[in-house]
């Protein structure tokens, strides 16, 4: 009590009543990765002022306007800020403050605030943002939820039943990546199919598809299979079209037992899609089987090409001439993107800002005497970016090549890049042919975003 009075009270002043402010605290909250801070103003600043605040109590429910009793009490301090961890990502909460003075007296309960945790990491991701790999949990491997009545996170039954003893479960015996897979029970359940949760993608840019399945057993005319299912901009409306079917196996064509790896490159969302998900696809046709998939991903790609001459190009002496590369096709050739254009110009259209890679190599034929002189060279848009050595044929009837490559150059979207060759006649035959061969090629790739 002389304490008390020293501090509190002086002549002529009776020692202070127990009054205390009836103010409800004012609450902000802050979503986080499976957490959330929850702040507010200090209550010696309240009018009244609870001078002789003791400590807040922090309540937090998942049940819309709950009554804050034990069960709800998630932290207890004397502080204007509460980090509450341990929370389910992607799940609305409700949050309610009660201030507790030094006689036990409550403030008026807060108003309910309400805050759904961030969807990031291995349970769940931030739907809004683009990474490298889109599906999260690819493997599986991680599990928030109980597994008895619950998919891996990220993952869900678009048709069919979960649990062990239905249509789809996990299994930590067969596997060939991580400690688990998912394992499509036999049974004649038609179709059985996984579904990741939303992942967003952008028009314009490519994407690959790859997944790894096996069979315990063969069965005839099933398939394994994996769709894209497109979405608009609601996450909702389906795109045009709602979906592509990027993988089809059929698994007669295949051995029991044995981890089959599955790719498909140069997926192109359609015009309207802004987001995505992935389904994997158990088809059942007569016969029960078993089936596994150990995991299925999707991820960006970088544009690249490969192309040859697809047939032999005649070329003037004493003049740089442009290559008309027109085959995408044949063996080790592609066109991821759809960039080279072999039809018109004969060149590849950069379609992304970044930094880009090219190699050409020339095959020479034709009438060539010894001496004869040939080169080939690079060019982005009317600028020479990389030339080869002149390099002299050295016998009679010699199928000499040239090749030239540029080293990593940054490129924005528009610029193209042509290949040009030269030859200079030191006989009297002023024409050589650059040849159809596999050995005349012109390749190149984006190596950065």
């Amino acid at each position: 009590m002389k304490r008390w009075l020293q501090l509190q009270g002086y002549p002529g002043l009776n020692p202070a009543l127990d009054e205390y402010s009836d103010d409800a605290p004012t609450v902000s909250l802050t979503p986080a990765i499976g957490s959330l801070a929850v702040e507010y103003d200090d209550p010696k600043t309240y009018d009244p002022p609870i001078d002789d605040w003791l400590h807040t109590e922090c309540h937090v429910s998942t049940s819309s306007g709950f009554t804050p009793d034990a069960s709800t009490l998630a932290a207890i301090g004397r502080q204007t800020r509460f980090e509450i961890n341990g929370l389910v990502p992607g799940t609305t909460y409700y949050v309610k403050l009660v201030i507790v003075d030094s006689a036990g007296n409550k403030s008026t309960i807060s108003s309910q605030q309400t805050i759904a945790t961030q969807k990031v990491g291995p349970y769940h991701e931030n739907e809004d943002r683009e990474h490298g790999e889109l599906v999260l949990n690819n493997d599986f491997g991680a599990q928030t939820l109980a597994v008895a009545d619950n998919e891996p996170d990220y993952w869900s039954m678009d048709t069919g039943t979960w649990g062990s003893s239905d249509d789809a479960y996990v299994n930590t015996s067969v596997h060939q990546t991580g400690a688990r897979s998912i394992e499509f029970i036999s049974n004649l359940t038609d179709p059985v199919i996984l579904i990741s949760e939303v992942f967003p993608v952008t028009t314009g840019f490519i994407y690959m598809v790859e997944s790894a399945a096996r069979a315990a057993t063969i069965p005839a005319g099933a398939n394994f299979d994996v769709w894209v299912r497109w979405y608009q901009e609601d996450k909702v409306t389906a795109g045009t079209p709602a979906s592509t079917q990027v993988i089809t196996q059929l698994w007669s064509a295949l051995a029991a037992n044995t981890w089959y790896r599955f790719k498909a490159p140069a997926i192109e969302p359609p015009s309207d899609a802004r987001y995505a998900r992935l389904l994997i696809r158990k088809d059942v046709t007569s016969t029960a089987f078993t089936s596994y998939c150990d995991y299925a991903k999707m991820y960006r790609m970088l544009v690249s090409f490969h192309v040859i001459r697809g047939s032999a190009q005649s070329i003037n002496e004493l003049t740089w001439t442009q290559v008309d590369w027109n085959n995408d096709t044949s063996t080790n050739c592609h066109n991821y993107g759809d960039h080279f254009d072999i039809t018109t110009n004969n060149r590849f259209d950069v379609p992304y800002d970044g930094a880009y890679q090219f190699h050409a190599q020339i095959s020479w034929g034709g009438t060539v005497a010894v001496g004869d002189p040939v080169a080939v060279r690079i060019k982005q848009n009317t600028t020479v970016i990389a030339t080869s050595e002149f390099v002299p044929i050295q016998y009679t009837g010699q199928v000499i090549t040239s090749s030239v490559s540029t080293a990593v150059t940054e490129m924005s979207a528009g610029d193209y890049v042509t290949v040009e060759v030269y030859h200079e006649d030191v006989s009297s035959t002023a024409t050589k042919t650059v040849l159809s061969s596999v050995d005349c090629y012109f390749t190149g790739a984006q190596v950065t975003f």
